[in-house]
Order: C-alpha cells, then sequence, then structure tokens
C-alpha cells in the first residue's frame, strides 16, 4: 500500500496528483484520508493502520507541510521504519522548500521542476504491477490573468506550483489583424506568430497571434507578460488563451479577468 503524507493547505495540487496516481495503480492501494477515512472512524486509529500497513510511504514535501506538527509525526515515523526495512520512504518535491537534513541523502520526485506527469511515472516506476492512466485528473498549473485599461489588455501568464519546461501560448481574439498589437513587456528572446484566422466552432472565428519565450520555461512568482494593444480605436475582444504543451497539442488554459 502507498502512504499520502500531506498538508491540507497545498489540498488542490496533491488531490490532482493523488487522483492521478491512483488512476494507475488502483485506489485501494493508495492511503490517502480523503478516501481512506470514512465518517464514523477514529482518524488516529485510521493513520495509524495506513502508517502500518503500508509498503511506500509518499511524503509531499512543501513549506506548508514541513511546518505541520501532525505530518512531522508522519514522516518521522515512517523514515523510523524505513531504516528498519519495513517500508520504502520516498519524498516528492512540491515546492522550492529545503530538504531537512535528515531527508536530504534521500533521492526526491521533483514534482515542483518537471510536473504532475513526471512526478505520478517516477512514483508508479518503484511499484510492481502498475495500470496506464485511464481519467486522470486535471491540475491547472497555468492561468492567465487578464487586466483590461485604456491602453489595452496586459495578460500576465503564471505557473502556480511548479516549473513548465514550455513558455509559449495563443491568443484567440475575436478581431481583425488590423484592430491590435501585441508587445512583449521587457521580455528578452520573446516570439511572436501569426496563425491568421481560425475557426473554432461553427460560428466564431478567431484571428490567432502565437507568443512565447525563447528563454527557458515559466517559473512560479516569474509571470510571462504581454499587451495587447488596440489599434484605430478597436475594442478588443479577447475570448480564449492557450498554452502549447506540446509540438501538437495546445489546451486552453483559464483566464481570469481582474481589476
Amino acid at each position: 500500500m502507498i502512504f499520502v503524507s500531506y498538508n491540507h493547505k497545498d489540498a488542490n495540487l496533491v488531490s490532482a496528483f493523488v487522483g492521478r496516481l491512483a488512476s494507475r495503480v488502483g485506489r485501494p492501494s493508495v492511503f490517502y484520508d480523503e478516501w481512506s477515512i470514512e465518517p464514523g472512524d477514529g482518524i488516529i486509529d485510521r493513520m495509524n493502520w495506513g502508517l502500518e500497513n503500508t509498503k511506500y510511504f509518499v511524503f509531499l514535501l512543501s513549506q506548508n507541510s514541513l511546518t505541520s506538527k501532525m505530518v512531522a509525526l508522519e514522516w518521522q515515523n515512517a523514515l523510523l521504519r524505513s531504516a528498519k526495512g519495513l517500508c520504502r520512504f520516498i519524498p516528492v518535491r512540491l515546492d522550492q522548500v529545503q530538504m531537512p537534513a535528515v531527508i536530504a541523502q534521500q533521492k526526491y520526485i521533483d514534482l515542483y521542476g518537471k510536473g504532475i506527469g513526471y512526478a505520478v511515472d517516477q512514483l508508479v516506476a518503484t511499484i510492481s504491477g502498475a495500470q496506464r492512466p485511464e481519467n486522470e485528473a486535471e491540475y491547472d498549473n497555468i492561468v492567465c490573468d487578464a487586466r483590461r485599461s485604456e491602453a489595452g489588455i496586459e495578460l500576465a501568464f503564471f505557473a502556480l506550483t511548479y516549473f513548465e519546461p514550455i513558455c509559449q501560448f495563443s491568443i484567440l481574439l475575436r478581431n481583425e489583424k488590423s484592430e491590435f498589437l501585441v508587445r512583449g513587456k521587457n521580455i528578452p528572446g520573446w516570439t511572436y506568430r501569426e496563425l491568421g484566422h481560425q475557426q473554432l466552432d461553427e460560428s466564431t472565428l478567431y484571428f490567432v497571434v502565437c507568443i512565447g519565450s525563447m528563454m527557458g520555461g515559466l517559473t512560479p512568482g516569474s509571470p510571462f507578460r504581454v499587451m495587447v494593444v488596440p489599434q484605430k480605436g478597436a475594442s478588443l475582444k479577447l475570448d480564449y488563451v492557450m498554452h502549447k504543451r506540446t509540438e501538437a497539442d495546445y489546451k486552453t488554459i483559464p483566464l481570469r479577468w481582474v481589476e
């Protein structure tokens, strides 16, 4: 059994990670408090049972989990059991947290640096009888904040939790090419390409612009910013933004309008 130890402040990311893991190894093989502890169960008794019966202890390391006394009891107990050969202790790094000295010698899985898919693949590689993924949980690591002003629309693309290696995006507007310009905001090596008019459904035609950075990926805390500037008094009609995941795959990402 796989015991997942985490702090509830990281619940959104953890839920996506555990959902993908369960789709690969089977939900009964994962001790995750959201489904392993039912109403009426004694929480401490169930946690103790999970810790005593786990073969793989997965410690989801973050600033939040390292400051939690309850999580500390779990991982310190598991580390002791690991030293006795009773389970395997597997750290998974969720953010830029510094590894505690007592764990530093352990090889960890870098979800923060390489993403959920990589982390799940690495974990599953240590577990026999894994299944191929089905109905994997989605997690929006990239979002775009849009701010409208007299100067136009400022777009800020954020990686919320972990590093994204591809910093390439598409902007879809219900405007003609002559009605807007796109400018990078202090971005060295930024790229710009026009795909022209594209029809995504039966009734709407969009002008699509591809933008990005040649300087590397997208790091949490360092957004990629551009400005869409109206021309000739045009009203900008921005409906969608997309993230390039592979050469042939673009995914729509959340567009959040902010004041």
